[in-house]
């Protein structure tokens, strides 16, 4: 049985952009002894952060997430026949570091100044957070279409992964960079790895 601290209820601001086009997913209780892995639900959406909000409270999820990608209809997101409608995806650069914050920080920053200069993305489409356990997520928004990253598919991006990494961003997930219809933590819920809130911050 899941033992639910009052910090795993506790929900800080969330923040998502384009809500209505993500695709949300959600571990629903403990691991399995046989599986090691939780129940877990997706291609769930909501239309406003007050509903997101009602559904963890209810529900009590042990980890909340929220799709890299856009979706035309994210109740389909995936569907082998294209009923969901993929419309792109953010780029997602998921840096784990363990025991090494401080590091871990210097490369969240390396990858925030390839997307401004080597990227052209322009700043207020970046933002940056802890994960809530080993490290830190930089996520480029596009919700202006300022840069045309977004549309890139999945060969392309294995090729970006290699640039980030060549210019100093070592422990960049390249499977969750390149999965175009991957999830990431939803900020302001907490990892059910370390009972640490996922939050925005600056580095």
């Amino acid at each position: 049985m899941v033992n639910f601290k009052k910090e795993q209820l506790q929900i800080e601001k969330i923040e998502i952009r384009s809500i209505e086009r993500r695709e949300f997913g959600f571990e629903m209780g403990a691991k399995s002894m046989r599986s090691g892995k939780a129940p877990f639900i997706r291609k769930l959406s909501f239309r406003s952060i007050s509903d997101i909000e009602k559904f963890i409270s209810k529900k009590k999820p042990t980890g909340s997430f929220v799709s890299v990608a856009y979706w035309a209809h994210p109740q389909f997101a995936c569907s082998p026949s294209g009923e969901g409608g993929w419309e792109g995806a953010d780029y997602f650069v998921d840096i784990d570091y363990e025991n090494n914050m401080k590091k871990a920080k210097v490369e969240a920053q390396i990858a925030q100044w390839v997307m401004t200069e080597k990227l052209g993305i322009a700043q207020e489409s970046i933002e940056i957070y802890f994960s809530g356990c080993k490290g830190y997520h930089v996520v480029a928004y596009n919700q202006s279409h300022e840069y045309d990253g977004k549309t890139l598919k999945m060969n392309e991006r294995k090729v970006l992964a290699n640039y980030f990494v060549k210019l100093g961003v070592n422990h960049l997930d390249k499977v969750a960079f390149c999965n175009i219809h991957g999830l990431r933590r939803i900020p302001g819920t907490v990892n059910s790895k370390s009972g640490k809130l996922c939050r925005r911050c600056e580095v």
